[in-house]
């Protein structure tokens, strides 16, 4: 369960519409008429908008311009950008922290400069000369050819091989 008050402080609604004093979530949704629990996030889209009217349980995470409606029980956090402060509640209170190391049998030359708090799995190859940026995963059985940069925050999926080790990627 997350206190509402902390989800609250971490997206920083322009509004707030509804009951917050001593409310928790349990879990995110899909926006969904037939929910009847009110300890459900819910995130609805500027398009979508107009299903806001048949919602009656939960909190919603909605635009700062949406119209809300007068006979509902839901609590509306009203945002900027409704999918960026969902999305951040996502990362901060439900997903599992990312995993950060090397795997032992990966292999990485000797001239990679890799930045801070990466992943690096099984069987990951790393040729030479490449700058690896910060909160980067490199997944397993990936090879980033010699010369790559990987900017920051960039997520590598397994048996991928990333890079050229031409000049050109298309013949003149």
């Amino acid at each position: 369960m997350v206190k509402l008050s902390d989800i609250i402080e971490t997206i920083k609604p322009k509004k707030i519409i509804g009951k917050i004093e001593g409310k928790s979530i349990s879990e995110t949704i899909a926006l969904n008429s037939a929910n009847e629990v009110d300890d459900i996030l819910m995130w609805v889209s500027e398009k979508n908008q107009t299903q806001l009217k048949e919602i009656k349980h939960g909190v919603i995470i909605c635009s700062a311009t949406s119209e809300i409606p007068d006979d509902t029980y839901c609590t509306y956090l009203m945002c900027e950008n409704p999918r960026m402060a969902f999305q951040l509640v996502l990362a901060h209170f439900f997903l599992p922290p990312r995993a950060i190391g090397i795997a032992k049998n990966a292999i990485i030359h000797e001239t990679v400069q890799l930045g801070k708090d990466i992943f690096i799995g099984q069987n990951a190859v790393i040729e030479a000369h490449c700058i690896i940026g910060d909160f980067v995963t490199i997944n397993h059985n990936t090879v980033i050819l010699k010369n790559t940069i990987i900017g920051t925050n960039v997520k590598i999926g397994c048996n991928n091989v990333i890079g050229s080790e031409n000049k050109f990627l298309f013949r003149i």
